[in-house]
């Protein structure tokens, strides 16, 4: 998988009170590797194109044990 970058989204993490626009870097192995507002354009490689989630929703699902 190759790794994929998210910005301009809605995120939304209830437990720990955030609620920011912000990106989302998926490794290539599939985990979260960065996530918030420090992630967006200025930040991420040239050669990369992000997708842009403009409106969209990233939420924090919580476990519950």
């Amino acid at each position: 998988m190759k790794k994929q970058y998210f910005i301009n989204a809605n995120i939304l993490d209830p437990h720990n009170s955030i609620n920011e626009v912000g990106g989302l870097i998926i490794s290539e192995d599939g985990k979260i590797e960065a996530i918030g507002k420090k992630v967006n354009t200025n930040n991420l490689p040239t050669r990369e194109k992000p997708i842009d989630l403009k409106g969209k929703y990233i939420c924090k699902r919580q476990r519950i044990i």
